[in-house]
């Protein structure tokens, strides 16, 4: 007795194919936009991370601290024409010039380096924290203001993140980005 022939006939393999279509036609711009949801979110909370550790280790060290905005994650950056995504720099301030000594005889120590955001997230700041954050001692910031992070969606898929006058860090959901 001969065994059945085995294999798919080209009618299953069509209606396989027109399936296989249709699923994927329906669940990658889903997966898309989960994909760009998680690239946020994961940019906030670095950022959030960091503005915590600045706090935090301004309360441990009892000394300032700054957050600032850096291209090189060597020097803090003022021009305008930098962002927030380009990296930043989270230091001990410790002659309170606002800017990162790292030669010298007694460098002051730098506590984290954040390098550039490569997943196509920007961030937007307020005035008040443009260039950088300032902790004091006691951990209230002396600037106070708000980061708005997007990426290329439009419409209101941003977050915010606040920082307040006691030094806690809020985030909003659902921004505004063009």
């Amino acid at each position: 007795m001969e065994s059945p022939p085995r294999g798919f006939t080209l009618v299953e393999l069509m209606v396989t194919l027109a399936v296989a279509g249709v699923l994927l036609a329906v669940g990658v711009p889903g997966f898309t936009r989960l994909i760009k949801d998680n690239r946020l979110s994961s940019s906030v909370n670095e950022l959030a991370g960091s503005l915590n550790l600045a706090r935090m280790e301004a309360v441990r060290r009892g000394a300032r601290v700054v957050l600032c905005k850096s291209e090189d994650q060597t020097t803090c950056s003022t021009s305008g024409s930098v962002g927030w995504d380009a990296g930043w720099i989270v230091f001990v301030d410790e002659d309170a010039d606002n800017a990162l000594d790292a030669t010298g005889v007694d460098p002051e120590p730098v506590l984290q380096r954040h390098a550039a955001l490569d997943n196509g997230v920007t961030i937007s700041a307020s005035a008040d924290v443009s260039d950088r954050v300032r902790f004091r001692a006691s951990g209230r910031p002396m600037e106070s203001g708000s980061f708005t992070l997007c990426d290329d969606r439009s419409g209101n898929y941003g977050r915010q993140l606040e920082l307040e006058g006691t030094g806690r860090v809020r985030l909003l959901k659902d921004q505004a980005c063009s």
